[in-house]
């Protein structure tokens, strides 16, 4: 995944921060690890944009994730992603063909923010749109009350957003047509590129550039500690019963079993 990128830099001029991302490895080893159909991959894609965008944000080593529930065929994503570039995700429906009308006619947004510390900020917002782009400048205008202009692919995305004593009409002039310029940039293949292309003449600043990639944080380890939490009884009936304990991530599919013998162990001493 060398190619998969976020940049991100200030526009002097107009006085605005902004933030872009490329990401063709990671839908590709997304779809790999969860088997999607090609419209469940371009969902999932879009939802990992707006994930590291909105983590490009953040400051420090904090983690964002940004979850979907919705009536239409895809039923929702969920995305967890780090300002350090670590990403991971899942769908509910892995086998949708076509993204058109995935998400229905009603749902929310949300986003949870670690701030580190054991400190997290939630906030949501009804989907209308029922377009991942609008809803989420929909999602900063009502939680940060920070006027923003979002564009997203599934292989890529671009955010705008004011600087404090930035004029809003700036924001609207650099903004118009985002998902069109974002389109035609994401064949350029690296993000200052891409930037260049979204930009145009605007001249631009790069303040920070790295690398993106799919990364999952399950091990066998954590799933015994999960197994801890369930009571003696629990944890009896199922050593009689399968003779072993079974789980898979539900972020990159991979799967764990846990022994008889091991599960033994979390038993209380008689």
């Amino acid at each position: 995944m060398s190619g998969d990128s976020l940049i991100r830099g200030v526009l002097s001029g107009p006085n605005l921060k902004w933030v872009a991302c490329v990401t063709p490895a990671l839908v590709i080893e997304a779809a790999r690890l969860h088997g999607l159909q090609p419209g469940s991959a371009a969902m999932l894609g879009e939802g990992l944009n707006a994930a590291v965008l909105l983590a490009a944000l953040q400051k420090g080593s904090t983690r964002v994730n940004l979850q979907i529930e919705c009536d239409g065929p895809l039923r929702g994503l969920f995305v967890d992603a780090s300002a350090d570039g670590a990403l991971r995700g899942y769908v509910k429906v892995p086998n949708l063909e076509d993204a058109a009308g995935a998400l229905g006619r009603g749902g929310f947004l949300s986003v949870l923010r670690d701030l580190g510390q054991g400190e997290h900020y939630r906030s949501s917002v009804d989907l209308q749109a029922m377009d991942l782009s609008t809803d989420l400048e929909r999602y900063f205008a009502a939680s940060d009350q920070v006027p923003t202009r979002v564009a997203l692919a599934p292989t890529g995305g671009v955010l705008l957003q004011c600087l404090p004593g930035a004029d809003p009409a700036e924001l609207e002039r650099v903004g118009q047509k985002l998902g069109e310029r974002l389109a035609a940039a994401l064949p350029q293949g690296s993000g200052p590129l891409v930037a260049q292309k979204v930009f145009g003449e605007e001249p631009f600043e790069v303040l920070a550039s790295y690398p993106l990639a799919w990364k999952c944080s399950c091990s066998k380890e954590r799933v015994i500690r999960a197994l801890t939490t369930m009571g003696p009884e629990e944890l009896t009936d199922m050593i009689e019963k399968d003779g072993k304990a079974s789980a898979k991530c539900q972020f990159c599919g991979r799967a764990y079993e846990i022994s008889a013998d091991e599960l033994k162990t979390l038993l209380p001493s008689a």
